[in-house]
């Protein structure tokens, strides 16, 4: 078995200071990844190669520095879940859940090619999550000079 890889540091603006784990399953309790709030020492526990995941767990940490308990109601408005943080509420049914995977899907997938309700719904989802507009729906400028 290979030495486990020590904890990463993360630095951001966004989130306080946090530790990153790299660790096997058994460590996150058969989830891909874990979030453990913490206000002076968040963390994030990764147990998958998956991509996502890493995303995925950040998101936590920004929604639960960022949100605001008018834009958590808003956001499980548009997203029809009852609860931001219930243990006992599927992981569907759950805002917190389904916070960090409208902002892991906005800020790391590419735009849709077909957009419908769904697309709609969660660019809604996202701007009441955030205040800001999906940013893949940002207009570039136009190199036409008239």
């Amino acid at each position: 078995m290979p030495p486990p890889i020590p904890p990463l540091r993360v630095k951001s603006s966004l989130i306080p200071d946090m530790a990153v784990t790299f660790a096997g399953a058994e460590s996150c309790d058969g989830h891909y990844g874990l979030y453990h709030h913490s206000e002076s020492a968040p963390e994030v526990t990764i147990c998958t190669e998956l991509d996502f995941v890493y995303e995925h767990e950040l998101a936590h940490a920004w929604a639960a520095f960022w949100t605001s308990d008018e834009r958590r109601s808003r956001f499980m408005e548009i997203c029809a879940t009852s609860a931001w943080n219930d243990p006992s509420a599927d992981w569907g049914d759950r805002g917190v859940e389904q916070a960090a995977f409208v902002i892991q899907q906005t800020l790391a997938l590419p735009l849709p090619t077909i957009q419908g309700r769904e697309f709609e719904n969660r660019v809604a989802a996202f701007e009441a999550l955030t205040g800001m507009g999906d940013p893949r729906l940002a207009q570039t400028p136009s190199l036409d000079p008239a």
